[in-house]
């Protein structure tokens, strides 16, 4: 039944698979952070490349983005528009261009055999902390894949669920409410965290730097951290935008002044990173785990 539709998920991010395709592996984080949306070419079962708003591709010279908005030197972004554990978030010059001067929230030290007790809405320090052994066992305990959690904790899960099915873009908190039997994508108890990669990486994207992700092994599509641990950049770079509009074939990937073709393999003089055009039009990076 051609219409028969398979909801997966990895990464977080849910994607749909005809009867007679294999699973969709879902977009590179910087693409669903841009906005980017998925397309399939004729033939194709998934989304092979994506096309990203306007704004993405637009890169004045003395504003800073975030979101489809531009944003004047010295203009602060909403702090309702930001990232958990960002508090401030300022346009300013550079020598490399405009970027965000960003005020991160400082981690606050828990003393050794304490509990931290975190919410959903307060995720980069906790509101309290449990120290005394009998009010520990007190707590509510919750249970995702055989793994104990106390009231209160906060943590990430990284286990497949299932062969296209990653949670690693996840942070749950346990409290009375958790679904021990649920997945956390549809835990009410669990939400998306944001990499911030358009904030803390403009003058990367401004100048065609591509993210890399950490996997077990180059032959693993799937990354087993949401966000990108580096970014790899073009020795030259003559385009005056992140990525390109209409000048490379759909297939092929841009990097600087370079196409790579849907495919095909970037030599990055790199042991551990392998970089493919496998989603246009920017590269797909990995670096296994091992490095």
């Amino acid at each position: 039944m051609l219409s028969k539709v398979f909801v997966v998920l990895v990464l977080g991010i849910v994607v749909g698979v005809k009867a007679n395709c294999t699973p969709c592996l879902e977009a590179p984080k910087h693409y669903e952070e841009l906005n980017c949306t998925g397309m399939k070419l004729r033939g194709d079962c998934c989304d092979t490349r994506y096309n990203c708003p306007e704004s993405v591709y637009e890169k004045p010279l003395e504003k800073c983005q975030y979101r489809g908005r531009l944003y004047d030197y010295a203009e602060l972004v909403d702090n309702s528009l930001l990232p958990s554990c960002i508090q401030e978030a300022k346009c300013v010059a550079s020598s490399n261009g405009p970027k965000f001067e960003v005020v991160q929230e400082e981690p606050v030290p828990v003393a050794d055999g304490c509990l931290p007790q975190y919410t959903l809405d307060k995720t980069c320090n906790p509101s309290k902390t449990v120290c005394d052994p009998v009010q520990k066992e007190k707590l509510i305990k919750c249970y995702l894949r055989d793994k104990e959690y106390y009231e209160g904790q906060l943590f990430t899960p990284t286990e497949a669920f299932g062969p296209y099915f990653s949670s690693s873009c996840y942070q749950c908190i346990c409290d009375a409410n958790f679904n021990n039997n649920t997945v956390p994508r549809s835990n009410g108890n669990c939400r998306k965290f944001q990499c911030a990669i358009e904030i803390l990486n403009a003058e990367k994207l401004r100048n065609g730097c591509v993210p890399v992700y950490e996997s077990k092994s180059p032959y693993d599509p799937e990354p087993t951290c949401c966000c990108p641990i580096d970014f790899i950049c073009p020795e030259t770079n003559q385009r005056e935008t992140y990525l390109p509009k209409s000048d490379t074939p759909p297939r092929s990937c841009v990097f600087g002044d370079k196409v790579i073709g849907g495919g095909q393999t970037l030599e990055t003089g790199h042991k551990c990173r392998t970089c493919k055009c496998n989603t246009p039009p920017a590269l797909t990076c990995i670096q296994t785990e091992e490095c």
